[in-house]
């Protein structure tokens, strides 16, 4: 049976192959509809063939270490020139663009993204984001961040790394960055929540001394400071790291809220391997609060 069955199977797909040993392989693959791999590992394979064939394969098995070594050789040669000729196709066929995003832990951070990846902004390009911060706490935010990135399944997204800011080789061959790492933020959260608590303390004691509104004195809170030449240096050691490995036609976006305009200084004053044209610091943000003010002090009505 097995050598009609074979012959016959011979002159169907017009195989000249003299190696006809093996019922075994040869029902496993057609019975999958033609050449596959059968899945396994010699152990696997070794006992699947005693089950069917007994002792009849003890001597087979017993020297045919070195044939089944070759095997696997030949398997991981294969294994090798299939994956590199993947690497190979994907670098011909897309057009990736590195979008850098420093000081990813800010909460704005996570509405950038829908925009992000928008054809409007960045139309047939496959971007290739990374997430910096400069604290290393924050790393496991950024990583649920990456995996909720991954999930939004998005046209345009090739794929996400995340590291810490102080790591040069992370900003080489980016196209663009955009740096929200506001120097200021985690300070104003500290005074902002130190001036909720002492307000919280002294309504306490007014409402114990039983006073009304009018009888209790105004809240005079100790203003803010500001140390702009800490600010200042830190700006600047960031752009000494960005500019080693920066491409020549970087285009960097500064959007760090109060320190805007003391970060777009230190940018511009310390790299110079790209033009000046391309670092842009985005200061609507102080033009608004300026506005603001100036419409206070004028009593403008904004209704």
């Amino acid at each position: 049976d097995w050598d009609n069955w074979i012959n016959s199977i011979y002159e169907q797909y017009q195989w000249k192959s003299t190696k006809r040993s093996s019922p075994l392989i040869w029902r496993e693959l057609l019975e999958r509809g033609g050449r596959g791999t059968l899945v396994g590992n010699l152990d696997d394979f070794q006992e699947y063939a005693q089950c069917y064939y007994g002792t009849i394969l003890d001597h087979f098995m017993t020297n045919s270490s070195a044939l089944f070594r070759l095997i696997a050789e030949e398997n991981i040669q294969q294994y090798t020139k299939d994956i590199e000729f993947k690497n190979q196709y994907i670098e011909q066929t897309l057009n990736p663009y590195y979008v850098c995003i420093i000081g990813a832990h800010h909460p704005c951070a996570y509405e950038l993204f829908p925009n992000l990846f928008s054809t409007e902004l960045f139309p047939n390009r496959d971007i290739c984001l990374r997430l910096t911060t400069n604290d290393s706490s924050k790393l496991s935010y950024l990583q649920a961040m990456a995996m909720e990135i991954e999930d939004l399944a998005c046209k345009q997204f090739c794929n996400i790394e995340i590291s810490l800011q102080n790591n040069e080789k992370f900003y080489k061959n980016m196209d663009f960055i955009i740096i929200i790492d506001d120097y200021f933020f985690e300070g104003k959260q500290k005074y902002f929540n130190t001036l909720l608590n002492e307000k919280i303390k002294l309504n306490k004691t007014y409402d114990e001394a039983n006073l009304f509104d009018d009888e209790r004195p105004p809240f005079q809170p100790e203003k803010m400071t500001y140390d702009l030449k800490k600010a200042f240096n830190y700006y600047q050691i960031l752009a000494n790291q960005i500019q080693s490995n920066i491409k020549a036609t970087c285009q960097i976006l500064i959007a760090c809220s109060n320190s805007t305009m003391i970060a777009t200084q230190a940018f511009i004053k310390t790299i110079k391997s790209i033009p000046t044209n391309n670092i842009l610091g985005l200061a609507r943000t102080i033009e608004n609060q300026a506005k603001a003010r100036i419409g206070k002090k004028l009593n403008a009505d904004i209704k």
